[in-house]
């Protein structure tokens, strides 16, 4: 069973709710936003590749491919990033929510 609350660098979900919170304040999210954020703060500091948010958002009856995944990661960095980037795009692999006390995994380029 997972947790009801997530949190991360600032990014707070509740999954019984869908509510989304960024230091403190509320963030109007869609509900596939709100299911990328979710598969993001899950793991945190890790690399998730473009597959594994594909098949996740699969199981959650969403199916954003290419183009349109990308559109969404960046329509949430827009409502999320206050001054720090928060989702980070790792070249050829996939997305990496930073994680307060992260150092950044070698070997990959982020853009």
């Amino acid at each position: 069973m997972k947790p009801e609350i997530l949190e991360s660098n600032g990014v707070r979900l509740n999954s019984r709710t869908r509510e989304v919170m960024c230091d403190g304040l509320p963030v109007d999210v869609t509900p596939i936003e709100y299911d990328i954020l979710e598969a993001l703060v899950q793991s945190a500091g890790q690399v998730v590749s473009r597959d594994q948010l594909a098949r996740y958002l699969e199981t959650r009856g969403a199916n954003p491919f290419g183009e349109a995944l990308d559109a969404q990661v960046n329509e949430l960095r827009r409502k999320l990033e206050r001054g720090r980037r928060l989702i980070r795009s790792v070249e050829g692999v996939g997305y990496l929510f930073a994680a307060a006390d992260e150092n950044m995994p070698g070997g990959y380029r982020l853009a």
